[in-house]
């Protein structure tokens, strides 16, 4: 019977029947995907659950002493490390007794030194400082000072403002040095 009918009517009810097919088939899926949302929906409200019962429970044991005594413990640890570190030996071993005990042999009797400050190398600079502030008699002390300081193998870099040398006589001055030490 249908091939007693003319084109234009086949192509008419083959697009029907495609209509159709494509209908039934967005139907099926549609009920799959509503069936799959009912049956996940449990399982989310599950999870949910959960989730709100863990974050409580993250809260109680935050709360709880043992917790905060934990905490206050890393933070002790943290500090006594630091100091240790600060304790410890550079790279080169050199004792600050070490050095200040270099100064005090190169220092000549037109020197008085007042304070000595010093500068430990940091993960920044790789190169520690030393700075001596004290009085000079004359400028020929405070310079030969300088050149027997800069002699020092463990100095790098002896630097002496050049304003020290405005006074002849009892000139304040600050010696700035730096090394691996």
């Amino acid at each position: 019977m249908f091939n007693l009918l003319p084109e234009t009517e086949k192509e008419k009810i083959l697009r029907e029947y495609n209509h159709r097919r494509l209908i039934v088939f967005l139907a099926f899926m549609s009920a799959t995907l509503c069936m799959a949302l009912v049956a996940l929906f449990p399982s989310y409200i599950l999870s949910s659950i959960k989730l709100k019962e863990v974050e409580t429970n993250i809260a109680v044991v935050r709360q709880s002493k043992e917790f905060q005594e934990a905490d206050k413990l890393q933070t002790v640890l943290t500090e006594s490390n630091e100091k240790l570190s600060a304790l410890q030996f550079g790279r080169s071993k050199v004792l600050s007794q070490d050095l200040i005990a270099q100064i005090i042999n190169v220092k000549n009797t037109g020197i008085r030194i007042n304070g000595l400050l010093y500068k430990k190398s940091t993960a920044k600079d790789t190169s520690s400082q030393i700075f001596i502030n004290g009085i000079a008699q004359n400028r020929e002390s405070l310079s030969r000072f300088v050149t027997d300081l800069q002699k020092v193998k463990i100095f790098k870099k002896v630097a002496l403002p050049v304003s020290s040398f405005t006074k002849d006589v009892n000139a304040e001055f600050t010696i700035s040095i730096e090394g691996d030490f």
